[in-house]
């Protein structure tokens, strides 16, 4: 593989978006790895053997480069990293479920180490969120936030989710990432936002779900899928 990245395998606990043609993982019962994916950080990845492990102890692997500033500089975006360890999981084991990892509520990734960071910057700051008062809402205290009312800025990010599960294997033609597995897709309500505010942000969040699965669902090589992490409150 050539550089060493943590590798992340999440657990398969989540929901795919309710789209049609969606599709939905379902685990076996034959053995524990049937039923089981994992969640840890760490791993050298540049040793085939490790590699070979998670794809063939696991049928589910959700895996993401780290966002680092330093290798941005150096050319290696977060996507094309991920996806080189991707591609070994897939040597190791063609029929394993690879997913990418991604965060919808902080715009940080895109920002910082994104082959859509340049798009982004060019944009300013006009596809971050702003409160009733025209500051910066901040997650956390620090971290600045997808406008989902913004519908330029959240294309930017669609087309960026699309873009790299539109990448397929030489030879086979195969997809590389068969789903994203997304984070943070709940809406929160923030200070000095309306409660009516609050409640479109809410609601374009969820249709930008529904459109960004209608839009894997459109790409040649089959139907890749979106699963929301945490949403057992959210959706009906």
């Amino acid at each position: 593989m050539g550089v060493a990245w943590p590798l992340l395998l999440a657990a398969a606990a989540g929901f795919a978006a309710a789209a049609a043609g969606a599709p939905v993982y379902r685990h076996r019962w034959d053995t524990v790895a049937d039923m089981m994916a994992m969640h840890g950080q760490g791993a050298n990845v540049s040793e085939r053997s490790i590699l070979e492990f998670a794809a063939t102890h696991y049928g589910q692997i959700t895996t993401a480069a780290p966002c680092s500033k330093a290798e941005y500089a150096k050319g290696n975006t977060m996507e094309d990293l991920t996806l080189e360890v991707a591609r070994g999981l897939k040597a190791a084991n063609p029929d394993a479920l690879v997913g990418m990892y991604w965060r919808t509520d902080f715009v940080g990734e895109i920002a910082t180490c994104s082959n859509f960071t340049a798009e982004l910057a060019a944009t300013g700051n006009s596809s971050f969120l702003r409160d009733d008062n025209g500051n910066l809402a901040l997650e956390h205290g620090h971290a600045v936030m997808w406008d989902y009312s913004n519908k330029p800025g959240v294309a930017l990010f669609a087309r960026a989710l699309v873009n790299v599960v539109n990448q397929t294997l030489a030879g086979s033609g195969k997809p590389v990432l068969d789903y994203l597995y997304l984070d943070g897709p709940d809406w929160q309500e923030l200070p000095n936002i309306s409660k009516a505010r609050n409640a479109q942000l809410k609601a374009d969040k969820m249709a930008f779900f529904a459109d960004l699965q209608n839009q894997f669902d459109a790409l040649p090589s089959g139907s890749r899928g979106i699963i929301l992490n945490g949403v057992d409150t959210v959706l009906p």
